[in-house]
């Protein structure tokens, strides 16, 4: 495929893969409807042809950047949610992605926007850990990084951290106070001055203290 890509052809050659991109991305959906053998069978085939999809698609993209827009929005659209058997093609995906991310900064924004719109279909944790960093690594302006927060506060909902911390704050406004303590200054036997701290038993004896 990519040996018979040229510049007269790339846009017909762009228009082929994304259609296949998008039919693999169907394939896991038909098998489930078959026998329990030819699950198996077709399901090693469906994965290894994802992954052939998407080394050609990077070859293409290398060779011609200005496919780029063309391709990744399919690809990301279709492989960014496998799991187990099939999270091979969504790590080698988000891969693919961090490269273009870096590579080509004109290209950023609206990889963003879709990965901000994708990260709560991403299933593998491999691959969401990838997604995540691209996320806080390239969201640079303030609306960027308050998307950013929201999109990871959204997907992972709310830290019992807060909730933890806002009930021991409660419970200690209600427990018993500790022993006090109080720093006074105090005369040293060569004439200097010095500190002392003392214990006291309430916070009247340490005022007068």
């Amino acid at each position: 495929m990519t040996d018979l890509a040229n510049q007269r052809n790339i846009k017909e050659v762009g228009n082929f893969l994304e259609g296949e991109i998008r039919k693999a991305k169907k394939m896991t959906d038909t098998s489930k409807k078959d026998e329990a053998d030819k699950v198996k069978m077709g399901s090693s085939a469906t994965n290894e042809y994802r992954y052939l999809l998407i080394k050609c698609v990077n070859q293409i993209t290398q060779v011609y950047p200005e496919t780029i827009p063309m391709m990744i929005g399919p690809l990301m659209d279709s492989f960014l949610m496998f799991e187990k058997k099939g999270s091979m093609a969504s790590l080698e995906t988000i891969i693919f992605i961090r490269e273009v991310i870096e590579v080509y900064p004109e290209h950023r924004q609206s990889i963003l926007q879709k990965m901000y719109t994708l990260l709560g279909s991403i299933k593998n944790h491999l691959v969401l850990r990838v997604a995540v960093w691209i996320i806080g690594e390239y969201s640079i302006s303030q609306a960027e990084v308050d998307k950013a927060f929201d999109t990871i506060r959204t997907n992972i909902g709310t830290l019992p951290i807060y909730q933890a911390k806002d009930e021991e704050e409660t419970k200690g406004g209600e427990q018993k106070e500790g022993p006090k303590y109080t720093t006074k200054t105090i005369i040293m036997p060569d004439g200097s001055y010095g500190t002392e701290t003392i214990l006291v038993e309430d916070s009247s004896q340490a005022t007068a203290a």
